[in-house]
């Protein structure tokens, strides 16, 4: 352990995501079975939407292949934060168990150390199904698959992960005081993954207000879709507000790791 602490931290964190990587191809059958799962889940999903979608035809000026856009973005992100960020999610227990101790006292960043130890790095490939999803979609509704857009998609991906981690951090940090937020985890997943499925001005103009100001997740995936989708009827405020999603992600997470590192300053260990 002490030769890894020496390397630098992208390398460090790259060996801890292969040995997780590697520790599932242990039983490979089952992981390639549940990649095949994902695919499946994933087409229900939006199959389900177009059962829905079959006598409205739209929903508030998208078309069912665009919500499927809609939607596979959401889930790519959501993936994305859990093959590489997951160790987030763990914090309260850490902190009632006192097994954060051991990484608050070690020379590494103690919340580089906890993403790299609880990253989900086998769902790296459970994320190419989606991925297929995706293009599928995409391509039914009319997105070029030109290098500008597939750069763009890449910056939106990262922005959404970005996003996902900075809210989650900001959960955690609560968690050093009050031990427990593994509900209010369990809301802001379904809030995710029910609420994003659809474009927000379903929700009225309040709700598509909250969503994009008050907790900006549209910007995990709605504003993006409108740019990728070059919609420019039917948005909320307009398609363009999708370029914003970086700039979204980096002042959430500025602002979620200095709320981080308050926290730490007057955490107290729960003697555990």
């Amino acid at each position: 352990m002490a030769d890894e602490f020496r390397v630098g931290p992208v390398r460090f964190y790259l060996h801890t995501l292969t040995l997780l990587i590697r520790q599932r191809m242990a039983f490979r059958v089952n992981y390639y079975l549940m990649t095949l799962s994902v695919l499946i889940k994933e087409a229900a999903a939006i199959a389900l939407i177009g059962v829905i979608l079959q006598k409205f035809h739209a929903v508030a000026g998208w078309t069912i292949w665009e919500i499927g856009v809609l939607y596979s973005l959401m889930a790519f992100a959501n993936r994305g934060f859990y093959t590489f960020c997951a160790g987030v999610l763990r914090i309260g227990h850490m902190v009632e168990s006192g097994e954060l101790d051991q990484f608050l006292v070690t020379p590494r960043n103690p919340l580089f150390l906890v993403s790299a130890r609880y990253a989900c790095a086998w769902r790296m490939l459970y994320n190419c199904a989606t991925l297929l999803i995706l293009a599928f979609c995409s391509s039914k509704a009319g997105v070029e698959f030109s290098p500008g857009n597939i750069a763009l998609f890449a910056v939106f991906a990262v922005s959404a992960v970005a996003i996902h981690f900075a809210i989650y951090l900001v959960l955690a940090t609560v968690a050093l005081w009050t031990f427990r937020v593994s509900a209010m985890q369990e809301l802001l997943y379904q809030v995710i993954f029910e609420y994003l499925r659809y474009p927000i001005q379903i929700y009225g103009v309040v709700g598509a207000f909250l969503l994009t100001w008050l907790i900006p997740l549209a910007f995990i995936n709605y504003y993006p879709a409108a740019t990728l989708l070059a919609k420019t009827n039917d948005v909320f405020i307009g398609p363009s507000l999708g370029y914003a999603a970086p700039l979204v992600a980096a002042l959430l997470l500025f602002a979620a790791y200095r709320f981080w590192n308050f926290g730490l300053a007057y955490y107290k260990s729960s003697g555990t």
